[in-house]
């Protein structure tokens, strides 16, 4: 499943914009405040994964306000018969959302004006946005990663296609190459974590459907040096790398076929035992709780078993929790408690529904009733319709990250949600 997308590199001139590409970029006429009203049932599960009805009313409880950034607190979760309502308090089309800073900043890059090798910053909770440092050499922003301490990491291609990953200490004025990851790359936000001092990167590849060495790296100088901690043979990609502070467990998810797709666990940084292997296993994002580790499958030909939402405790089996209406490449924990979903319309695949052309957006307060409020129709029907969440700004809002859906249009773009809880009536 080809995942990478990339843009021209280079500075289109000013004099070269299109009116209606300079109409186009910027807020959208939606971007005013508006509640998202429900278009689908309420999706809660039994034992064996199959929708049932609403859970009985319960007291909601109070949850602890998450911190800015893409490394919030564990998920907590509220009572069941709590729920989770969302709003669009804003639209952007035309730009990248790639990462929020520990002080709030948010970084992106912006389609057609001045390529993705400019970076571009905001300090207004991504309602206004300016250039910050020189463009890149010869190279395009693609991913980027935020440490505990600020320090910018970055995922950048260069113009004969290798990656090279790139270092900010000054908040993105200036960048330093610490890492060449050649024809490998980095997949997400979340293909980096950190624990105990020590950052994990998780290379991810797509020229190739065949078995190559995918490696697992560490630094213990917030990304000045890396080594290699881990090399698998048997593996296509690393889909993501997520850290459990909890149990000082670091897990890495592989694709995409599924003799290779799975899960593996390291408590050292060093040695990683396979945990899940197959279709059960296949994730590109997690998220912690007090029950076990939470994440949306990966799965878009399903051989009989549709893309779900699992949960894995201590015994290391899966637990089907819901349905996805697509595959997920995104969890996150809201501001308020409960969790955010995300999921990807992509060109192939059956395991949508009849019909269903769109990516979604999922919430839920008690881990348990899934509401499906955002829905995103694709642009084209060779795209890969992106929704994804993985940033909570300093205003407590979510960063929805877009690409070639309604409605940002063809391109990237992103939406800005306020999550509130209520109790059923």
């Amino acid at each position: 499943m080809e995942r990478i997308q990339s843009r021209p590199f280079g500075v289109i001139g000013k004099g070269l914009l299109a009116a209606s590409l300079l109409t186009a970029c910027g807020p959208s006429p939606s971007s005013r405040t508006q509640t998202q009203t429900q278009t689908t049932p309420p999706v809660t599960t039994t034992d064996d994964g199959m929708p049932t009805g609403v859970p009985p009313m319960a007291t909601m409880t109070d949850p602890p306000r998450q911190k800015p950034g893409s490394y919030g607190a564990a998920v907590q979760f509220l009572a069941s018969g709590s729920r989770l309502k969302v709003t669009t308090t804003y639209t952007q089309a035309c730009l990248r959302f790639l990462a929020v800073g520990t002080d709030g900043t948010c970084y992106g890059t912006k389609d057609g004006q001045t390529g993705q090798g400019q970076m571009w910053v905001s300090t207004d909770n991504a309602r206004t946005w300016h250039m910050r440092g020189d463009v890149l050499d010869g190279a395009n922003f693609r991913v980027l990663t935020v440490l505990h301490n600020g320090t910018l990491l970055a995922d950048t291609q260069l113009r004969d296609g290798s990656h090279m990953l790139q270092r900010s200490s000054d908040q993105a004025h200036t960048w330093t190459p610490v890492l060449n990851l050649g024809t490998m790359t980095i997949l997400t936000p979340h293909s980096v974590d950190e624990l105990d001092g020590t950052v994990y990167l998780a290379e991810y590849q797509a020229y190739t459907n065949d078995s190559v060495p995918v490696h697992v790296w560490g630094s213990t100088d917030n990304g000045k040096s890396w080594e290699t901690r881990a090399t698998f043979t048997d593996r296509r990609h690393a889909h993501g790398l997520r850290v459990d502070q909890a149990t000082h467990s670091i897990w890495v998810f592989f694709g995409d076929n599924m003799v290779r797709t799975g899960m593996v666990r390291s408590t050292d940084g060093w040695h990683f035992d396979p945990i899940v292997t197959g279709a059960a296993g296949s994730a590109v994002d997690a998220v912690f709780t007090e029950r076990g580790m939470m994440f949306g499958q990966d799965l878009v030909y399903s051989g009989g078993t549709p893309s779900s939402l699992s949960l894995m405790g201590t015994d290391d089996e899966p637990k089907v929790m819901a349905r996805l209406p697509g595959p997920s490449y995104s969890i996150h924990a809201t501001p308020v408690g409960g969790a955010i979903v995300g999921t990807t319309r992509e060109p192939g695949g059956d395991v949508y529904a009849p019909g269903d052309d769109s990516g979604h957006i999922l919430v839920s307060a008690d881990g348990v009733t899934w509401d499906d409020v955002l829905q995103y129709p694709r642009i084209g029907d060779t795209a890969y319709g992106r929704v994804n969440v993985y940033w909570a700004l300093k205003s407590n809002e979510l960063v929805v990250s877009l690409s070639d859906v309604s409605p940002i249009g063809s391109g990237y773009g992103f939406q800005l949600l306020k999550v509130e809880a209520e109790a059923t009536k």
